[in-house]
This record gives C-alpha cells, sequence and structure tokens, in this order.
C-alpha cells in the first residue's frame, strides 16, 4: 500500500486516497478483531502445550497483549501507509516518540506495582498514545465515522465467536485438539455471521477466492 498511496498523493487525488484508507482500514479490523479474542481464547490451552509447565501466568499476558493486534493495525495505516507517504515525517516521528516516552514513565511505575503484567499494560497503553498522536494529526483529514460502525459490527461478531469457542472449551479439555475445534468453529462462526450482516468486504473476499477456485462456485 505505501508505494500505492505515494503515488496517489503525488496525483492529488483525494477521493482514491480515502478509500484505500477505508479498504485498508476494513481489512485491519476484519482480521484483528477476531485474531484477538480468538487468541484469547485459545491462550489457556496453547501455554501449556507451547511453553510446558508451570507458565500458566503466561497466558494471562497473552490476553492482555492481544489488543496490541488493533494498535498495532491502527498505526499501520495511519502511520506507514497515510503520514509518511504525505512525507509528514516529522509527525510520524513524534507519534512514536510519545510512545517511547510514555512506555519508559509507565514502566517504571508499573513494573514496581505488578511486575510483567505491568510491563503488558504499559505496552498496551504506550501503543495507545502512539495511535492517539496519529489520529490527532489526521482527524481533519479522515472521516472516522464510518470506522466505528465497521468495529462494532466486527467486535460483534467477534464477541460471538469468543462465546462460542469458550464453550467448547468447557466441553472439549484435551489439549491440542481443543484448539484445532476452537480455531475452526470459531473462523465457521465469524464468517457466517459477516455473511449474515451482509458485510461488503467479507462478500469480495469470498468473491475473489471463488474466482480464483472455481470449483467453490458450486457451493
Amino acid at each position: 500500500m505505501v508505494p500505492r498511496m505515494a503515488s496517489t498523493f503525488a496525483t492529488g487525488d483525494r477521493k482514491q486516497i480515502n478509500k484505500y484508507i477505508k479498504n485498508s482500514f476494513n481489512f485491519v479490523f476484519i482480521i484483528s478483531f477476531p485474531m484477538m479474542f480468538g487468541i484469547a481464547s485459545i491462550s489457556k490451552a496453547f501455554v501449556p502445550i507451547f511453553f510446558g509447565n508451570g507458565y500458566d501466568k503466561v497466558s494471562l499476558l497473552i490476553m492482555i497483549f492481544c489488543p496490541m493486534l488493533i494498535l498495532m493495525g491502527i498505526e499501520n495505516v495511519i502511520g506507514t501507509q497515510y503520514l509518511l507517504p504525505s512525507k509528514r515525517q516529522k509527525e510520524f516521528t513524534i507519534s512514536v516518540l510519545s510512545g517511547v516516552i510514555a512506555n519508559l514513565i509507565l514502566n517504571s511505575i508499573f513494573i514496581r506495582l505488578w511486575s510483567s503484567v505491568g510491563a503488558s499494560v504499559a505496552t498496551i497503553l504506550s501503543q495507545l498514545v502512539v495511535d492517539a498522536v496519529q489520529i490527532y494529526y489526521v482527524r481533519n483529514e479522515i472521516n472516522f465515522k464510518p470506522l466505528i460502525r465497521l468495529i462494532v459490527r466486527y467486535l460483534f461478531a467477534s464477541l460471538i465467536m469468543f462465546g462460542i469457542c469458550s464453550i467448547v472449551k468447557i466441553f472439549v479439555k484435551t489439549g491440542v485438539l481443543t484448539i484445532i475445534l476452537q480455531c475452526s468453529i470459531g473462523l465457521l462462526v465469524y464468517v457466517g455471521l459477516l455473511i449474515l450482516l451482509k458485510d461488503r468486504f467479507m462478500r469480495s473476499i469470498i468473491d475473489k477466492v471463488k474466482s480464483k477456485m472455481p470449483i467453490l462456485n458450486r457451493i
């Protein structure tokens, strides 16, 4: 997206720029929300398998870190795909430095209070500072109202998916099988809900997959 955005900025096509930004946000949200809740739902089963015994606390840290998927996605769209191609390195640098300063201050406080949990929380809040500064710089250039509707839709579908995955975890307690079932059922539920909600972005993804795999057109 970066070279494409740079080329569009050079031509001054504001309508196309807004279209690219909306599509990028749509892609980030449609992927990051289910990933966030999906990772949170499998963390307790995943940690003993991957790390072994004695690392139970890691599952909590993973769940705390999950929002980073969304926050870093937002930074990627605004910072890397918008500020940098529009030659606004100063604003981008300020946002990153703000996050660094916030991280140093918050770590010095939270690590003393909550150790590794404090460090995780400080990281999330620092990334939130970066996003907030970048959003402030582009607040008059990007219309965020349509994005709020997207967030509500994907959040709703992800919460339903998370609830069903949590139910699966209650009834199936065999480690790897639990993770496989949670991921499979969660994916089907999420995609199914977006189809029922008539999500255009999901429909476009399905249409592109079908165009690459003609056999799916029979389904």
